[in-house]
C-alpha cells in the first residue's frame, strides 16, 4: 500500500521505501530488462483530497508515480528514456472501495492506494531508438574519455614523476620533435 511508501497526503517517499525501491532497481536494471519500458502508475483511494500542493487525488496520484520516476533516474539504476509516470487517482481501484451501502471499507482503501510498477517490451521501433540512444551514449562517455586523456598528456608533459612524460633537457626541443638518430 502507498502509506508503506509515502508519508499521508504526499508524495513524499518514507525512508522505509528507499531500500525497496533499491531492491526493484537492481531487478529492472538487470540487462534482461534493457530492451523493456518501466511504467510506474500512482493510484489513490477514493477520499478526496484537496490541498494547495494537491488539488485532488489525479495530482497526488501523478506526483507519487513521478517521485518513483525520479528516485530511480537521479540515482542512475534505469535510464530515464525507458520511464514513464501515470497517475490514475482513484478510477483503477483494485477493490470496491466502498460497501454496498457507501460505508467505507479500510482494508480495501490501503489496497487501492498503491504505486504500480509495469514491465512492457519495447515495440520495434522503440528498441531502434533505444539502441540509437546508447550508441550516441556510448560514443560520448568515449569522446569525455578521450579528451580527459588527452587534457591529462598535455598538463603532464616534461613533467618528472609523471606515467608518459619524456624528460627534457634546457634549451632542446621536445623529443617529439627531435629527429630520429640512425
Amino acid at each position: 500500500a502507498s502509506s508503506a511508501f509515502y508519508k499521508p497526503g504526499s508524495a513524499e517517499l518514507r525512508e522505509a521505501a528507499i531500500p525497496v525501491l533499491e531492491k526493484i532497481a537492481q531487478t529492472i536494471s538487470a540487462p534482461r530488462y534493457a530492451t523493456y519500458n518501466i511504467q510506474i502508475e500512482g493510484h489513490t483511494d477514493d477520499e478526496p483530497i484537496s490541498t494547495e500542493k494537491f488539488p485532488s487525488n489525479w495530482e497526488l496520484s501523478t506526483a507519487r508515480a513521478a517521485t518513483v520516476v525520479r528516485f530511480f533516474a537521479d540515482n542512475g539504476f534505469v535510464d530515464p528514456l525507458k520511464l514513464s509516470a501515470a497517475g490514475f487517482a482513484d478510477q483503477k481501484p483494485k477493490v470496491p472501495n466502498r460497501a454496498e451501502d457507501g460505508t467505507p471499507i479500510p482494508e480495501n482503501r490501503a489496497t487501492n492506494r498503491r504505486t504500480a510498477i509495469r514491465i512492457n517490451a519495447m515495440s520495434l521501433k522503440e528498441r531502434e531508438v533505444w539502441y540509437q540512444h546508447l550508441a550516441l551514449k556510448r560514443a560520448k562517455e568515449e569522446a569525455e574519455k578521450q579528451a580527459k586523456a588527452a587534457e591529462e598528456a598535455a598538463s603532464g608533459q616534461g613533467q618528472p614523476g609523471q606515467e608518459g612524460a619524456v624528460p627534457q633537457t634546457e634549451g632542446q626541443p621536445p623529443a617529439e620533435a627531435q629527429p630520429a638518430q640512425q
